[in-house]
Formats: C-alpha cells, structure tokens, sequence
C-alpha cells in the first residue's frame, strides 16, 4: 500500500505524458494521410482512443498539437542527422553525410505532407521558417564552425554561411517534398548540392594548384 500511495504521483505525470504521447502519434498519422485541413479533431481523438477534452486540455487547439507534432518531428529528424554524422570520422564527410541526411528526410510522407505542404499555411511562414532553429540549424551552426576552426573550409561570414547553407537545404527540401517525381529531385539536389559546397572546402596543400 505504501508502495502504491508514493507511485500515484508518477503515476499520474506519466499518464499525461502517455496521453499527450498517444494524440501527438494520432495527429500525425492523421496529418500525414489526410493533410491537416482534411483532419477533424473527432478524428484525432477516436484516433488516440481518449476524449476531446484530454486534447484540448493538454494541447488548448488542433493547431497547438500540430505544433507539438512538428517539434516532435524537427526533433527526430535533428537526432538522425547526428546519429549519421557522429559515424563518420572526417569533419568534411560527416557534415556532408549531415546534408544529406536532411534532404533525404524530404522522402519521408509524414515530413512531406506535415513539414513541408501543411505548415507554411497553418503556422505562417515566418513560424515555419524558425522551427528547425533549435534542433539542426544548431547542428549546422556546429558543423560549420568546427570546420573554419579545423581550416577545412574558407574564412566566410559564418552568418552568411547558415543563410546561404541552410536555406539552400530547406528550399530544396520544399522542392523534393512538393515534386511529382522526389527521388529525381533528390538526386538532383544531391548532386547540386555537393557541387556547391565543394566551393567552401580549403583544397590540401598538396592539391594546390598555380
């Protein structure tokens, strides 16, 4: 009894956070295969198999879970690019393989139709131009920074960097996820991308040239 009366609390926080686990997965599976416009909060909560007032409790709108489900996603996509890049020993290839890793996202339908289709109308796009920030614009910050420190790639504005890298994965991002044809886009970005970057990279002092 003693041991039951000291789990009520955790019990209980844990209970939210199951709730609050269980509508975020609801919405995005929703979200995913409907859009966010075609999805009904009756959807939603039938989905997650609890009451409309748990959703509203713990998320005060539909938009505010399709926040929550945002964040959740930005945030996983952030932890893959770092489980990609930490593998690779060189600097230039892990943040390459990085780069990678985030355009490849764009494949992904939830990324597609939640990221990428739907959130410019639902958040604005000023909002939706700030909700990778925390999570992977940090990671690219990073990147970039160890490589000028380690002289691998050239002295430029690290702000004009960010702007000029970040923006240049997020346009293209757009473009693979809304295409008729993604994997082409992809590879297209790819190989765009690479020839672009390769522009930064300080050549070893043995591939010098005149």
């Amino acid at each position: 009894m003693n041991a039951d009366t000291q789990a009520r609390p955790r019990t209980k926080a844990a209970q939210a956070e199951h709730t609050r686990a269980l509508l975020i997965d609801a919405a995005r599976e929703l979200f995913t295969q409907h859009g966010y416009a075609s999805t009904a909060t009756e959807d939603i909560v039938a989905k997650a198999a609890v009451t409309r007032g748990a959703l509203y409790h713990h998320f005060g709108s539909k938009e505010k879970l399709f926040e929550a489900v945002m964040y959740v996603m930005v945030e996983d996509i952030a932890r893959q690019i770092e489980e990609v890049s930490s593998k690779v020993d060189d600097p230039w290839e892990s943040f390459v393989v990085g780069c990678h890793t985030m355009l490849r996202a764009s494949l992904d339908p939830s990324v597609r139709q939640i990221v990428y289709i739907d959130a410019q109308s639902v958040l604005g796009g000023d909002a939706w131009a700030g909700w990778d920030k925390e999570p992977s614009e940090k990671l690219l910050y990073d990147s970039l920074v160890a490589l000028q420190q380690a002289g691998l790639i050239r002295p430029l504005p690290i702000d004009g960097l960010m702007c000029v890298v970040g923006g240049a994965l997020a346009t293209s991002g757009v473009w693979i996820a809304t295409t008729d044809d993604p994997e082409r886009a992809l590879n297209d970005c790819l190989e765009a991308f690479n020839g672009v970057i390769e522009g930064l990279r300080i050549p070893p002092s043995g591939d010098a040239r005149g």
